[in-house]
């Protein structure tokens, strides 16, 4: 069930970037 999870990791950096620029642009 952690086959998502190495999905997630090559697009965890650019959803970590987006979710500090969407807080930031708040």
């Amino acid at each position: 069930p952690f086959d998502w999870r190495k999905k997630w990791e090559k697009c965890w950096d650019e959803v970590k970037y987006c979710s500090d620029r969407c807080r930031k642009a708040k």
